[in-house]
């Protein structure tokens, strides 16, 4: 059987599954993610689906190639229209943009309501993102980032809300960076902080060599106000390391 060799990225989403069945791998490209969370047993089984045939072609060879053809099937699918209700209790989107997880959700959406996870990776629109799940009736349960090739990743795990009465608004922060800023070590988030304060400061200096004209001053107070929110995301990050440094003092200084 061949070696199978993945990234950190594929390797953080597998691991965001919990006690899965049989998930559906939505734009699998190859299903190296499938092929993986099959082979951990972070699901029993799963659908690698992809609208288009060539990748899909290749997801099949694979999944002979590594010996998993009686636990994956590949099917040819835009988005999750090809799945049946009940099919999957989970559901893995990865490796696409923020909006196009949207609409894949608003097509399928009686489906995906049924799962009891779905698993998401999307490399643009997080924010945008976040604040559409809310409004569409989702919670997020759990989330994670890696950094690789030069490049964050944050994925969520979320399913449908079962309380009838939404929780409060997800804040500025929150929808920016996530729940998981507040909480815990875990240096990939400091460093991705501190990236986004180099990138909307130099955004900041461009905007103001340029014209000073309405525009400008507009984009200009949106990066000022995203800087803000950044800057107390640090501060909050911040002040999990000083709770942790004197806790582990105290513990130290027990007899």
């Amino acid at each position: 059987m061949r070696k199978l060799e993945i990234s950190k990225r594929i390797e953080a989403v597998a691991q965001l599954l919990d006690h899965v069945k049989k998930v559906a791998d939505i734009g699998c490209d190859h299903a190296y993610l499938s092929i993986y969370a099959v082979r951990e047993k972070k699901a029993g089984s799963a659908i690698a689906m992809d609208v288009k045939e060539g990748p899909l072609r290749i997801a099949a060879e694979n999944v002979v190639a590594y010996g998993m053809e009686d636990k994956i099937e590949t099917r040819l699918s835009d988005g999750g229209k090809a799945l049946l209700a009940g099919e999957c209790d989970s559901a893995v989107m990865a490796g696409m943009g923020g909006m196009l997880i949207e609409r894949i959700l608003l097509e399928s959406l009686p489906v995906f309501y049924e799962m009891k996870q779905i698993v998401l990776q999307p490399q643009s629109d997080v924010e945008h993102l976040r604040e559409f799940l809310y409004f569409t009736g989702f919670d997020i349960q759990d989330e994670d980032m890696v950094f690789e090739d030069g490049k964050y990743y944050p994925m969520m795990r979320m399913a449908r809300r079962v309380k009838k009465k939404a929780p409060a608004r997800p804040d500025k922060a929150e929808l920016l960076y996530g729940k998981k800023i507040y909480t815990g070590k875990d240096p990939v988030y400091d460093d991705f902080l501190q990236a986004e304060k180099k990138k909307y400061e130099k955004a900041v200096r461009e905007i103001q060599k340029g014209c000073d004209d309405t525009v400008n001053h507009v984009k200009q107070q949106v990066l000022e106000e995203c800087l803000l929110v950044n800057s107390e995301a640090i501060k909050a990050r911040e002040a999990i390391r000083q709770r942790e440094v004197s806790a582990e003092t105290v513990a130290g200084n027990m007899p």
